[in-house]
């Protein structure tokens, strides 16, 4: 993943909600307090086996994006939910949430409706 990012001095890199640990390089170049600095920074999303605790290395495949991204195989346990007919869930937000928080909902509902993880 390529991120590019124009911030002003450091205060900017600091509001990011990007772990410094998962960025491969980054810098600072001073400026004037009305100029920005553009730069790309490649994020490695992948998780290797050193950043596994040895407890959970038995779990290793669970933190495979690649498989992360796939539903698991029907069963006899699948479930599924039978709403009562002409039924409705009750309209309004669980709790107010800013702009930042909407956008990240947003795009979790269109990844997830999109590989079919959930229906609309």
């Amino acid at each position: 993943m390529l991120l590019i990012l124009k911030l002003v001095g450091p205060i900017g890199f600091m509001l990011l909600d990007i772990p410094p640990s998962s960025l491969l390089a980054f810098g600072f170049v001073p400026t004037g307090a009305d100029k920005g600095i553009e730069m790309e920074v490649e994020v490695d999303r992948k998780v290797s086996a050193e950043d596994i605790p040895e407890l959970y290395q038995h779990l290793r495949d669970v933190f495979d994006e690649v498989e992360a991204d796939k539903l698991p195989h029907h069963t006899e346990h699948d479930l599924y939910l039978e709403l009562m007919e002409d039924s409705r869930p009750p309209q309004g937000p669980l709790y107010l949430k800013g702009p930042k928080e909407m956008a990240e909902l947003r795009k979790y509902l269109d990844e997830n409706l999109a590989k079919g993880f959930i229906l609309s």
